[in-house]
């Protein structure tokens, strides 16, 4: 713990407080006319597949499919209209308390109130509002059993003393609003709090200490079967060691379009540092590590007579005239500047 301290020093948090708007609260104040509920169904009719018909009993005959069936725009309403009004209803609600909580910060700005002071907490009880608290939590760290999501986050860590009264903020079941009331400083804690992860951390960096010591062993194995010429294969299935070896071949690829399961893989880049016929030091993974082996490597033809040398150096002698005219338009448009620039005034 002591050699990797820092690893485990805990981040500046912010305690914020808060004022909910819930759309459950407003969803009496939504009243909806029949002709409201069907324009919405019609906007939004694959939101609301209608039900399959139970089969009724001793019926073996299969129902027909969905597909079969001729669309009846009526029946199909009627058979959700109670779950599209339900949702329209809540869109309205949702509406609501996104409206009361950003008039609500206006209320605030306008009244210079600031949080936690009498006049404060005077404005909340003429206006029947709570004040609720979030524990202290650290920047990208959603509080547990609140739903807040990643932009609530974010604003509660721009929150200061300075600037403490957010924006009106959406989340899954309503609107609120946060008010700064705390930033604790990082701090280093003692071992015993943070004692699990040590252990944690300290098992897994031995596990891979004993991994890569296990790649020093088998990698001269490899190498000493590979000489005697056997195949890779063969050299993997002979070597001694506490693992088995298996054998993944792929075939010959270009540096530029490796296979896709190469494509964010470590193993490219020891292809960079190896030639042919060489074997990489083990290279472990999340959970597991491997060699790399360079069965053939050829490089391009960089004779210049090759066709790909000729357009390499075409498109290589476009370039710099490209960037050597702009360049120069770059300078004479200072140098013109410079010229015609107004006389400084006495």
């Amino acid at each position: 713990y002591e050699e990797n301290a820092f690893r485990y020093t805990v981040p500046p948090r912010v305690g914020v407080d808060y004022v909910e708007y819930p759309t459950s609260a407003f969803l009496g104040a939504v009243t909806l006319t029949p002709a409201e509920i069907r324009a919405y169904y019609d906007e939004n009719a694959t939101r609301f597949p209608r039900p399959p018909e139970p089969k009724a009993d001793g019926d073996k005959k299969a129902a027909p499919s969905d597909a079969a069936k001729p669309r009846n725009p009526d029946a199909d309403f009627a058979a959700v209209r109670a779950q599209v009004e339900q949702t329209l209803q809540a869109e309205h609600a949702s509406r609501l308390a996104a409206k009361a909580a950003a008039d609500f910060t206006v209320a605030v700005y306008e009244q210079r109130l600031q949080p936690h002071t009498p006049a404060f907490d005077d404005f909340l009880a003429r206006n029947k509002l709570t004040l609720k608290s979030a524990p202290p939590f650290q920047a990208e760290q959603i509080p547990p059993n609140l739903g807040w999501n990643p932009q609530v986050i974010d604003q509660a860590q721009k929150l200061t003393a300075e600037r403490p009264v957010s924006d009106a903020l959406s989340v899954p079941n309503g609107s609120l609003v946060l008010f700064w009331r705390e930033t604790l400083p990082s701090y280093q804690p003692e071992l015993s709090p943070v004692r699990d992860r040590v252990v944690a951390d300290y098992r897994e960096n031995e596990r891979r200490k004993s991994f890569v010591a296990m790649g020093r062993t088998l990698r001269p194995q490899l190498e000493e079967r590979l000489k005697a010429g056997d195949s890779f294969e063969k050299a993997a299935a002979a070597v001694s060691g506490p693992v088995k070896l298996s054998v993944k071949d792929y075939p010959a690829f270009v540096r530029r379009q490796p296979p896709k399961e190469l494509a964010q893989s470590p193993a490219l880049a020891a292809l960079e540092r190896l030639n042919q016929g060489q074997v990489s030091d083990l290279i472990p993974t999340a959970d597991q590590g491997f060699f790399v082996y360079v069965r053939e490597k050829k490089n391009p033809d960089l004779a210049e007579s090759s066709p790909k040398f000729t357009a390499t150096q075409a498109m290589l002698a476009q370039q710099s005239a490209y960037i050597g005219g702009s360049l120069l338009l770059g300078e004479v448009v200072s140098t013109e500047l410079k010229r015609n620039a107004p006389a400084p005034a006495r």
